[in-house]
């Protein structure tokens, strides 16, 4: 099944000041230090010049259910045990997401190319024993985005934000037939850990 190909539209701007909390998050978070790493690099590469990468604006009710309706749309692509999710669903994922995430639990980074989301990357902490780690929720690229490192860049913040939060090791895991996944995550450092094994019934 071929991953539908989403345009949605961001109301804020594309890259937001650095240590700038973003509009409307909730009281909990405004009271802590925002140390996500969060930059405009547009200029990194002549082939993504048109592209911005920042941190996912949970104060934009739209932005936000774009990123969760990609985030959960990814596995369409190549997954035979995928299935489509309700609005009911997104819209629980959405009120959660908007309670609960914080800098220090999650990082969600957004690429943008002018007002089209092209790209998602999504980490959560968690422990692991006295260890910290983080693992990866998702990473999504639009089909004509790909190859241009736009997924380099993103697994770049990701990992960016899960040393600064203490994190000892990420996790990750990809469906076996994503070549070109595993050889980037093999060039980044990942080695194989454990494997993940389902038989059908």
């Amino acid at each position: 099944m071929a991953l539908k190909r989403h345009k949605y539209l961001m109301s804020e701007s594309t890259v937001k000041r650095e240590g700038e909390p973003a509009p409307g998050r909730a009281s909990a978070l405004r009271a802590q230090p925002d140390t996500t790493p969060t930059r405009d690099t547009r200029s990194e590469s002549a082939s993504s010049a048109a592209i911005a990468f920042r941190t996912l604006n949970y104060g934009d009710l739209a932005e936000v259910r774009a990123f969760v309706t990609l985030l959960y749309a990814i596995s369409a692509e190549a997954d035979p045990f995928h299935f489509d999710k309700s609005r009911e669903f997104i819209d629980r994922c959405v009120v959660k997401a908007r309670r609960e995430e914080t800098p220090s639990n999650t990082f969600s980074g957004v690429a943008l190319r002018g007002k089209e989301m092209v790209g998602v990357h999504s980490l959560r902490r968690f422990e692991e024993g006295s260890l910290v780690g983080a693992q990866v929720a998702g990473l999504w690229v639009a089909k004509h985005c790909r190859r241009q490192g736009v997924a380099r860049t993103l697994k770049g913040m990701g990992e960016a934000w899960a040393r600064s939060i203490g994190a000892h090791f990420l996790n990750s895991n990809v469906l076996v037939q994503n070549e070109a996944m595993l050889e980037l995550n093999r060039q980044l450092g990942f080695e194989t850990y454990r494997v993940n094994l389902r038989k059908r019934l």
